[in-house]
């Protein structure tokens, strides 16, 4: 296996938790899409 495969597959998982976890405080709040 290549090594930078694995970390570029780990970071994007971390990148895409982090995306998904902005977007479910949002999705709770909406009042956080209006005042950034």
């Amino acid at each position: 296996m290549n090594i930078d495969n694995i970390v570029t597959e780990q970071r994007f998982q971390c990148c895409m938790s982090i995306i998904l976890a902005q977007f479910s405080r949002f999705a709770r709040d909406p009042a956080c899409l209006w005042t950034g």
